[in-house]
């Protein structure tokens, strides 16, 4: 049998000439990372195979991605997703109610270096310490979150390093607004709008956010003009 990697690396091989809207939004995110080896966060992850193969090729040898989701079986099923059933010979609940299951499964994921957390956000997990990520995405998932939006944003900002980015997509306009308008004071002080688009063929909508360098005063982030209803940014790709 193969190991994690080999399997990993044959899909993002065989997906190589896809164009799928992972693989449309991960490009547009690392086109606006300014190096190889990138820290990742992925928020809300689910189980999302496609997001693994699209971050995978973004964080370089010496780069991680870290998946981050309440749901305590999502790690397991995030191997199994890609590997197969009879990748993990044991019960599932070996792996989702012992210590040593919950290590094996993460000992695989960390061969490919995705370091998964099983936590309701927010706030973060403390190891992950302030301005440490290159980009925080969230793909998908906040349709079904109701958790605080001010606050996901708020410490979203404090994690990601000065020029790193935020990337946002939603397939319903409505949840990528409202996260939007939530984060409204700390966005405008924090970051730039790089790019917002919309695509028809997916039904998606994303925005593109790179953290300043230095945060904007409190009269320039209320001059801002752009009004996170993205009506008039969205551009159609």
């Amino acid at each position: 049998m193969k190991d994690f990697k080999e399997i990993v690396e044959s899909k993002m091989l065989a997906r190589s000439n896809t164009m799928g809207p992972f693989t449309k939004l991960m490009s547009y995110l690392g086109e606006a990372l300014p190096k190889k080896d990138n820290r990742i966060a992925d928020i809300l992850s689910g189980n999302n195979a496609s997001m693994v193969y699209s971050g995978l090729g973004l964080i370089g040898k010496g780069g991680e991605f870290i998946m981050i989701d309440a749901r305590e079986d999502f790690p397991y099923e995030t191997v199994t997703n890609i590997a197969g059933k009879d990748f993990l010979p044991k019960p599932k609940d070996y792996y989702m109610n012992t210590e040593s299951g919950k290590d094996d499964v993460r000992r695989v994921l960390s061969t490919i270096g995705v370091i998964p957390y099983v936590a309701k956000i927010p706030p973060y997990p403390q190891d992950i310490k302030p301005n440490s990520l290159d980009a925080v995405t969230c793909v998908n998932s906040l349709f079904e979150f109701q958790g605080d939006k001010k606050s996901l944003v708020e410490e979203t900002e404090k994690l990601i390093r000065p020029g790193g980015v935020f990337l946002a997509q939603e397939w319903f306009f409505q949840d990528l607004q409202n996260l939007l308008r939530a984060g409204r004071e700390t966005l405008s002080s924090h970051f730039d709008l790089i790019t917002a688009k919309y695509e028809n063929l997916y039904k998606s909508k994303w925005a593109l956010l790179k953290k300043r360098e230095i945060p904007r005063t409190s009269e320039e982030a209320k001059a801002q003009c752009w009004n996170f209803d993205l009506s008039e940014e969205m551009e159609e790709i």
